[in-house]
């Protein structure tokens, strides 16, 4: 299941610090890569993330839910 369908749209999906990370058992999580270094941000931020002062846009979409877990760089 998409977390567009799951949850609604988050920062965290536009933001070059996230990451997307898959369990065993298949849950997703979005990893914020500003955790390292600063403790104001959260590892597994609660989603949706409507508002964030670490957030930095990505400068294209990118499409988070690639089975390579990376994601996946899309033109707009």
């Amino acid at each position: 299941m998409s977390f567009l369908r799951a949850g609604g749209p988050s920062l965290c999906q536009g933001c070059v610090h996230v990451r997307r990370v898959e369990s065993a058992k298949g849950s997703v999580f979005w990893m914020c890569g500003r955790h390292v270094g600063d403790p104001r941000f959260p590892k597994y931020p609660p989603q949706p993330v409507r508002a964030c002062s670490g957030h930095s846009p990505a400068p294209v979409s990118r499409g988070l839910d690639a089975p390579d877990g990376k994601g996946r760089v899309e033109r707009e």
